[in-house]
C-alpha cells in the first residue's frame, strides 16, 4: 500500500484497536494515514472516534466497524480530498457566501423586474404609436401589420426602392447580445 501513495496527501485507513480496557475486542477503527518526513515513515494517528489505535493500517479491504468512526468518515473524506479548502467547512464563511449569493440573486431579480417593466412600457408605447399611425394612414379599425405601415409611410414621404433594414439588423444584434448577457447571468447565478 505504501509504494503507490502520494507523500503530500493524507489517507483514511482501517486500524485495529489498541489493547486497552473499555474497547470492544472486535472493533476496527478508521485513522488518518500520513507521511512524516522527520521519521521518513508512514504513520497513523488516533482513531477518528478518539480512541487510541495500533500503529499502521490493516490490510487493504478491511472494513471499519466502529460506528463513531463511520459517522466521522464523510467529513474526513471531504477534508482529505485534493483541492479541499478549510473555509469550505467554516460556518461563518459559508454564511457569508450564502448572504452574497442571496444578495446577487435579489439584485438580478430586481434588475429582471426593471427590464420586464421597461419592455412592458415600450410595448405599450409601440402599440399606441401603431394605433395612431393606423388611424392617420387610413386604417382606423385594424392594424394591417408593421410591413404595410412602413410601406405606407415610405410612400407618403416619397421614398422609393427597397426598405432600409439596417435598423432591424441592429435591433436583432442588440437583442442577441442582451440574450447572451442574460444567459451568462443565469448561469453565474445557478453556479454559485
Amino acid at each position: 500500500m505504501r509504494g503507490d501513495l502520494d507523500k503530500e496527501r493524507r489517507y483514511l485507513v482501517p486500524v485495529s484497536r489498541l489493547d486497552r480496557a473499555g474497547q470492544p475486542d472486535v472493533v476496527v477503527h478508521l485513522a488518518v494515514y500520513e507521511w512524516l518526513s522527520m521519521y521518513q515513515e508512514w504513520v497513523t494517528g488516533p482513531a477518528l472516534c478518539g480512541y487510541s489505535a495500533q500503529q499502521g493500517p490493516l490490510e487493504a479491504g478491511t472494513v471499519a466497524t466502529c460506528q463513531a468512526c463511520l459517522e466521522w468518515k464523510p467529513r474526513y473524506e471531504r477534508m482529505l480530498a485534493p483541492g479541499y479548502r478549510p473555509e469550505d467547512d467554516d460556518p461563518e464563511v459559508l454564511r457569508r457566501r450564502l448572504g452574497e449569493a442571496e444578495n446577487e440573486r435579489d439584485r438580478l431579480r430586481a434588475e429582471s423586474e426593471d427590464q420586464r417593466k421597461a419592455k412592458q412600457t415600450a410595448a405599450g408605447a409601440a402599440d399606441r404609436f401603431r394605433d395612431a399611425l393606423c388611424e392617420v394612414l387610413g386604417y382606423p379599425d385594424d392594424n394591417p401589420g408593421d410591413d404595410v405601415l412602413v410601406a405606407k409611410l415610405r410612400e407618403h414621404f416619397g421614398k422609393t426602392g427597397p426598405e432600409a433594414t439596417a435598423w432591424r439588423d441592429r435591433m436583432a444584434g442588440y437583442e442577441a447580445v442582451r440574450d447572451q448577457i442574460s444567459a451568462a447571468a443565469r448561469e453565474k447565478g445557478a453556479g454559485e
